[in-house]
This record gives C-alpha cells, sequence and structure tokens, in this order.
C-alpha cells in the first residue's frame, strides 16, 4: 500500500462510488478488539508493555516411538530494531453535514423610481406579472464522490532493511608523497662586476660669451589722436545736400571664352604662390542671358551648409540629413535639419510663440527661413532634434496671420490690388511684390475674398493662373506665370540655364497624355466679361472646359489665362534630373528654362516646376529638379 495504486477488482458500472477493501468473495480477517483492565497499586509510577503476536498450532501425527524433530522458521525480513508506522493514503472519514443550498430564494421587494422620458402618461391598468416568484423548496439527496469506506487490513511490508556494514579498502586518488631532494637552479645568477669606460653623449659644455642683440629696445612715448567712427549727431541744417559721385565702377573680369580655365603666362617657379590678374578681355555677362555650363571631364565643388541666427548671427552645428524643397504650388520652402539637442533652445520658438529665423548658407547662397517645427528623439549615442519650417513668408498664411475680409472701394489694377493687401490702412508692412505676370485694370467694387493676406495674393494671382513664389533673403513675393511662354513656342525659347552631356542624371521619366484643346471661353464675374481664345494656326474646334473668375475682367487678363489653359495639353512628358550645386547654376528653382540632352540623346528645353536639395552623403550636396517638357 506504500505506492499509492489503486487496484480495482471489477469493471465500471457508472455510479461512480468506489468501495475500498472488498476482496470480491475473498476471506476477510475480521477485525480483533483488545482490551487491557488492569490497576495500579500505590502511587509509584507503572509501566504498561503491552506485546501482541500471532498464535501458532501445531497438530501433527508421530509415527511409531521414536524421536521426531519439528523446526519451525519465521522470516519476517524486517530486522527486529526496526519500527514502522502503518501509513495509509486512506482513513476513515467523519461524516460531514452539508447544508441544503437553494439556488433560488425569496427575493425582497425593490421600490424603483418611475421616470418619464416624455410627457405625463395615461394611467393604464394591467396585471401585474414577476419574473421570479418563491420556489418551492427542494430537498436533494447528498452526493459525496466518496464514502465511508471498509477497513482493510494488511501485512505490513517494508522496501528496504538494514543492512550488513560492510567494510571496503579505502582508495584515495592522492597520497602523501615522499620528500624529494634536487639541487635548485635558479634561471639567473649574479653577474661577475665588469667596469667600464662611462660614455655619454653629453657632457658639460665649455661657456662661450657672445654677443646678445636684439632689434627692439624702449621705445619713446608717442602721443597719437584718437579718432571714433562715431561722434555725437546733430540735426542737420536747412538745405539741400547732394552725396557726392562715388568711384567709377570698375568693368567685371569676365570672359565667356575662358570661363573657369587658368592661364599662366609665366613660368613656375616653385614658390607655389598664384597671383590672379584680371585683364577685362570682355563685358561681364547679361543679367537676363543664358547661363552656359561648360563640360569638363571632372567637376569639383566644395559642398558647405552653415545654420545661423539672424538675430545673433550664432553658428549652429548641423548634423546629417539637410534638405530642402520648393515646388510651383508651394508658396514657401519647405526644409529640415537635424541638430544636437543641445541646440533645441537656441531654434524653438519664444513665449510669442514666433517662430526663429534662421539663414542656411548652401555652397555660400543665403536662404532665410523660420523654424516652426521640432523634433526630439535618442539615436545612440546623442540625442538629435531635428527641426522644420519654410520661408518667412508663412507669417502671411494660417496660423499666423488673422482670418479677415478684403474688399476694393476703386479702380485698381491687379498690381495695385495685391500691394494693398499687403498694407494696414495704407501703410506697407514690410513686404515688397516681384510682379512677373500681367496687370489690368479692374472696376471697383469686383473683388471680394476672405482669408488671410497669402490666400488673398494667391486669388489675385489664380485669375490669369499665376502663382506664389518665396525670394531667397527678402520679405518679397514673386508672382509668377504658370506658363511664361505657350508650350507652342518653345522651339524658339532661349533658355535660362544650358546644361551640357553629362552635368545631370535623368532619374525617372513619366509619360502624361492629356486632352488636345485648342480652344478655351473665359468669363469674369460679376458683369458681362466673355472672351473667347484658341491657338493659332487651328480650327479652336476642340474646346476646353470654361473658366471663370471675378478678376477675367480684362482683355491683357484673358490673354495669358487662354495660354496657360492651352499650354496644359497634349503629351507632356516631365522628367527628374539629378545633378550638383553649380557655382554657375546655384539652386535652380521653378519658373527657369532649362536646356539639355537627355538620356536618349535627344535635345529638350523644359520649364522646371520643383526643386530638392538633399545631402546624398559626407560632404556630397545634390538637387533634384522636375522638368516639363512636350513628347
Amino acid at each position: 500500500m506504500a505506492d499509492g495504486k489503486l487496484v480495482f477488482l471489477r469493471p465500471a458500472d457508472g455510479s461512480g462510488k468506489l468501495v475500498f477493501g472488498d476482496t470480491g468473495g475473498a476471506v476477510v480477517v475480521p477485525p480483533a478488539e483488545l482490551s487491557v483492565d488492569c490497576g495500579i497499586a500505590g502511587e509509584g509510577a507503572a509501566a504498561l508493555v503491552l506485546r501482541t503476536g500471532p498464535a501458532l498450532h501445531i497438530d501433527a501425527g508421530v509415527a511409531g516411538e521414536g524421536a521426531c524433530s519439528i523446526a519451525l522458521q519465521w522470516d519476517a525480513n524486517v530486522s527486529r530494531v526496526t519500527r514502522a508506522g502503518l501509513r495509509s493514503h486512506w482513513q476513515e472519514s467523519a461524516p460531514v453535514a452539508t447544508a441544503l443550498r437553494s439556488h433560488w430564494q425569496d427575493s425582497d421587494s425593490i421600490s424603483v423610481g418611475h421616470i418619464a422620458r416624455w410627457q405625463l402618461a395615461r394611467p393604464l391598468h394591467t396585471m401585474l406579472r414577476a419574473h421570479w416568484q418563491a420556489t418551492t423548496p427542494y430537498r436533494g439527496a447528498l452526493l459525496s464522490r466518496w464514502e465511508q469506506g471498509t477497513v482493510a487490513r494488511r501485512a505490513l511490508q517494508s522496501g528496504w532493511q538494514e543492512t550488513t556494514p560492510r567494510r571496503a579498502a579505502v582508495i584515495a586518488r592522492w597520497q602523501q608523497a615522499a620528500p624529494a631532494r634536487h639541487v635548485m637552479r635558479p634561471r639567473w645568477e649574479e653577474a661577475t662586476r665588469l667596469r667600464n669606460v662611462l660614455r655619454s653623449h653629453w657632457q658639460d659644455a665649455t661657456p662661450i660669451r657672445g654677443r646678445f642683440q636684439t632689434s627692439f629696445t624702449t621705445g619713446a612715448p608717442i602721443h597719437v589722436r584718437l579718432r571714433s567712427h562715431w561722434q555725437e549727431a546733430r540735426k542737420p541744417p536747412p538745405g539741400k545736400w547732394a552725396p557726392p559721385p562715388g568711384p567709377p565702377i570698375r568693368p567685371p573680369c569676365y570672359d565667356p571664352a575662358r570661363l573657369g580655365l587658368l592661364v599662366f603666362d609665366t613660368a613656375f617657379t616653385g614658390s607655389g604662390k598664384l597671383v590672379f590678374v584680371c585683364h577685362r578681355a570682355g563685358p561681364g555677362p547679361d543679367p537676363g542671358g543664358t547661363i552656359i555650363v561648360r563640360a569638363r571631364e571632372v567637376y569639383r565643388m566644395l559642398n558647405t551648409i552653415e545654420l545661423r541666427r539672424v538675430d545673433t548671427g550664432e553658428l549652429l552645428p548641423t548634423l546629417d540629413g539637410f534638405s530642402m524643397a520648393l515646388d510651383r504650388d508651394s508658396y514657401t520652402w519647405s526644409f529640415s535639419v537635424s541638430l544636437l539637442a543641445s541646440a533645441l533652445p537656441r531654434v524653438r520658438p519664444g513665449p510669442d510663440r514666433l517662430p526663429v529665423e534662421l539663414e542656411f548658407m548652401v555652397n555660400g547662397q543665403p536662404y532665410r527661413m523660420l523654424a516652426r517645427h521640432w523634433r526630439r528623439s535618442t539615436v545612440f549615442p546623442a540625442s538629435v532634434v531635428t527641426i522644420s519650417g519654410g520661408s518667412p513668408n508663412v507669417l502671411l498664411a494660417a496660423p499666423y496671420a488673422p482670418l479677415q475680409s478684403f474688399t476694393q472701394a476703386s479702380m485698381r489694377t491687379a498690381r495695385q490690388l495685391a500691394e494693398d493687401v499687403l498694407a494696414a490702412n495704407g501703410v506697407s508692412m514690410g513686404w515688397a511684390l516681384d510682379w512677373q505676370i500681367a496687370d489690368w485694370p479692374i472696376p471697383a467694387g469686383t473683388w471680394l475674398h476672405r482669408g488671410t493676406w497669402m490666400t488673398a495674393v494667391n486669388d489675385i494671382a489664380s485669375a490669369v493662373r499665376g502663382y506664389v513664389q518665396p525670394h531667397d533673403t527678402a520679405r518679397t513675393l514673386r508672382v509668377l506665370p504658370d506658363f511664361p511662354h505657350a508650350m507652342w513656342d518653345w522651339g524658339s525659347v532661349t533658355p535660362d540655364i544650358e546644361l551640357p552631356n553629362g552635368v545631370a542624371t535623368v532619374e525617372e521619366v513619366e509619360y502624361d497624355p492629356r486632352a488636345d484643346y485648342n480652344a478655351v471661353y473665359m468669363r469674369g464675374e460679376p458683369g458681362n466679361y466673355l472672351y473667347h481664345r484658341y491657338r493659332p494656326g487651328t480650327a479652336g474646334d476642340l474646346v476646353a472646359a470654361p473658366v471663370v473668375h471675378p478678376l477675367l475682367v480684362h482683355a491683357d487678363a484673358a490673354a495669358q489665362r487662354a495660354i496657360a489653359e492651352l499650354s496644359d495639353t497634349g503629351a507632356q512628358l516631365p522628367q527628374s534630373l539629378t545633378l550638383p550645386i553649380l557655382p554657375e547654376t546655384g539652386i535652380i528653382k521653378p519658373g527657369l528654362y532649362v536646356g539639355y540632352t537627355d538620356d536618349a540623346g535627344e535635345r529638350r528645353v523644359g520649364l522646371v516646376r520643383r526643386t530638392q536639395v538633399s545631402e546624398a552623403g559626407e560632404a556630397a550636396v545634390q538637387q533634384t529638379i522636375g522638368v516639363l517638357t512636350y513628347e
């Protein structure tokens, strides 16, 4: 029984009852009762020893009168000095009284207030129906998984017994070693001292007296009159003063034939000095002329990016990841740059929540930006803050500009109307206009707009499909035409920038077919201004969707709007060009014409629509421009 196993003599009958001690008809030894009745004489201690044992009877017959021997052998397989207690996994259980438990009982009355969602209801008599009621007490029989088992007696059996002590020889892996004496031999021994002549590279020098001469002596005091660049100002006297003519302007040192070349007129002397001499071989480049990039085997640039605060001039060290972008549909540059987290107090907005103005120097070309957003992150082993923002003209739009209504009280031109937007009570707010679209008269009471200063200027420019671009550093809005020239005249357009073969890489070419419209109707509201324009040399039979704008009230505005509408047709072929920021071109912005040779070897002239500048690796800055061309 010490192993705790259950031995079943009958198959399961489904009742789940276990009867312990049922031998199935075997002989059951009845239990024996033992009682001791004794008396103890006196008051001394007494010991009561009770020994039990089985009774053994031998009944044998002996034939004859000879001697016989009867041997009895008892093997209990246990030691007489070892005692073990009877251990049973089950014992007689005590009766357990369990109270009768019901899942339902008499419920208490609960008073619930009436909540009326609508008006006072009409009393309605109905029968009361309860979902629960007092249940009939039900007495269920107590079911127990176990019942009182029958006492079973078994012989005590032990799986272990006291063993006979056995002495074995002790074997040790180590033993006491015998002392061994050896002659001690050191690896080093005291060397014989040798006396050699001492030789030194230095010795006491012989004093030599020489004459000491210096080029400086005690100077004589000299009184110098102090002159300051500033003095106490005074009011100018009445009168008129004309500034004296300045020095004559020297002609620029520009030679288109030797652009980017070094011409040496003397032999090399070995000194390594270069003296640049301007011979003024020709006039400087025309400001409106084409910038021609010469073809070279290797283009070497020193790319630099510097970031400073405009108000303090403090230099802010930048990390990798600088980028800036501008496209035709954006009125501001967008930029992103990473700094160390310690620079965050110098770029975050002040108490007035206005962004900090920064100046980027990209290969020596300045750009003014406003740090509008910042994000801090941890990049092992340092914390990094990434700032982003745009050009200063974001102050003219939400959330920095208020929402207001703009009206027109008198006859104004389109440019004058935009200047009135950027003025408060007739006084300019400090913003100028670079107006490069048509200017036409607008009658009084024609224009009405609700928005910010930037949306108002954009609405005026959108009458002829113009768009607004930022200036690099000044607070100036550049208003540009969508198509400076009609697309059917691009064959005779002189590009603003001419790129040689190999300097630019065509990254992507997309085919974008559009309807071939050759005529359009335009109308200005309110009023009866109706205009019809068609493409020269065509029948004007494919009419585009009509254009309606309140400021289309003049033929000049209708003509420029018609060029934009009829040029944005046909089989367009937008291309992406990647090239370095060359000293001749700088950053190429939207609105310029670029001449180049594409990857198919075809000569093309396209209009720049977007520009993106990014760091391409260590000390590598490149620009990607999107150019609109036609198949």
